[in-house]
Order: structure tokens, then C-alpha cells, then sequence
């Protein structure tokens, strides 16, 4: 009983040092984040098929949380997570909803890491979707949306991290014009990734040809 009792008290005293370890971290986190969504112009609300894709409201993070527990073993967002999008949701989450039901059905977060702040890009740090909407270019329509609006606000390229073995979510940002800068072991993990990078300069180039495109054959077309 009392040695049951002193490995509870040490791993009490070992959780409060390991809050006390990352407090600074989230800290300078926060920080760097508070000072760089300043350049991000707000999120607008698009429609896409029988979905919508608006900013993050307060009133959602319970709908997102369950999500994200729902892909990641019943884990929650964390404190990181749960801090930036509660401070700054409107700035680095969208949220997809159903047109009819208004349910939240997925989510784009994003945010800045160091290397985001030396590089002037924005990293894409999680998209979430429920397992009924999938396959419907959800994901997709939100990223594009997301990469809009960061060239528009000046940020040089948008970052991601992916698991080789993620197949779809490499399929999407290398549809959308990301490259793989450099290919890593995640001990973590335990699995190869890449360090993927969207240069806005080329990304806003490509989507005005096909813009152009597009209008002259339609004009082509009257």
C-alpha cells in the first residue's frame, strides 16, 4: 500500500514537471503565432456542393475535437492545439459543415512553426474529416481555399508534414503544387515523412493560367 502510494505521488510530482518543462514552450508557441496570424487576412465563408467552409467559431471546438479523437485513437487536440484555435480560429482553422444540417463534418488547422517564421510560410498542421464525407474533394476544396487566402496575405508558401504512407493526403498537396523539400525518419512515429512545401508565387501563377484559360474558352464557347 504505501509503495502504491509513493508511485502515485511521484507520477503526480512527474506530470507537474513535465507541464512546468512545456509551459515556456507553448508559451513562445502562442507568442510567435499571436504576432504572424496579425498578416492573415480573416477566412471567408465559400459553399462547395452540400458543404460550406467558413473560419472557426468557439462554438465548434467540441465538434472538432471529437473528430480529430475520432482519426487519432480517442486522443483529444491537446493544449497546443485546443490554445491557438481557441485564440486564433477565425485566422488558422477552416471548418466544413453540412449545408443542410449545419453539423461540422471537418477542419483545416494550420499555424507557424520556427521554420515557418525564417521561411515566411504557414504550416498546415492537421486536416480532419468524417469518415461519411470522404472522397468527395472536401479536403482538397479546403486547402486550395486555405492557400487563397494566404497568397492573397502576403506569405510566401504553405508547409505540410506527411507520412509516406499517407497516400491520399500526399495526392492532395501534390496536386496542389507541394514539392517534398526533404524526407526524414519520425522517431516519434516511427514511420518515413516528408517535408513538403507550396510556393504561393507558382501556386497563384498556375491558378491564374487556368483561370485565364478557362475564361477564354469559355469565351471561345458563346
Amino acid at each position: 500500500m504505501m509503495l502504491e502510494m509513493a508511485m502515485a505521488k511521484r507520477s503526480g510530482f512527474d506530470r507537474v514537471r513535465s507541464i512546468v518543462r512545456f509551459f515556456p514552450v507553448l508559451l513562445r508557441n502562442v507568442v510567435r503565432n499571436l504576432w504572424l496570424s496579425k498578416q492573415i487576412t480573416p477566412f471567408s465563408t465559400v459553399d462547395f456542393g452540400a458543404f460550406s467552409i467558413s473560419p472557426l467559431e468557439r462554438s465548434d471546438m467540441r465538434s472538432i475535437d471529437a473528430i480529430f479523437a475520432s482519426l487519432n485513437a480517442g486522443r483529444p487536440l491537446g493544449v497546443q492545439r485546443t490554445a491557438l484555435l481557441w485564440l486564433l480560429g477565425s485566422r488558422l482553422c477552416l471548418v466544413a459543415r453540412d449545408a443542410h444540417r449545419g453539423a461540422v463534418v471537418g477542419f483545416a488547422f494550420f499555424y507557424f512553426n520556427e521554420r515557418d517564421q525564417k521561411e515566411h510560410t504557414v504550416h498546415e498542421g492537421y486536416i480532419g474529416l468524417a469518415e461519411q464525407v470522404r472522397g468527395q474533394g472536401l479536403a482538397t476544396c479546403m486547402l486550395r481555399h486555405a492557400l487563397d487566402n494566404f497568397s492573397r496575405s502576403g506569405f510566401s508558401g504553405v508547409s505540410s508534414r506527411v507520412s509516406i504512407n499517407n497516400l491520399p493526403a500526399l495526392k492532395t498537396n501534390q496536386n496542389l503544387g507541394f514539392v517534398a523539400v526533404d524526407t526524414y525518419f519520425d522517431v516519434a512515429m516511427q514511420e518515413d515523412r516528408q517535408y513538403l512545401v507550396c510556393d504561393l508565387n507558382r501556386y497563384t501563377h498556375m491558378t491564374h493560367a487556368h483561370t485565364s484559360s478557362a475564361g477564354e474558352a469559355n469565351a471561345a464557347n458563346k
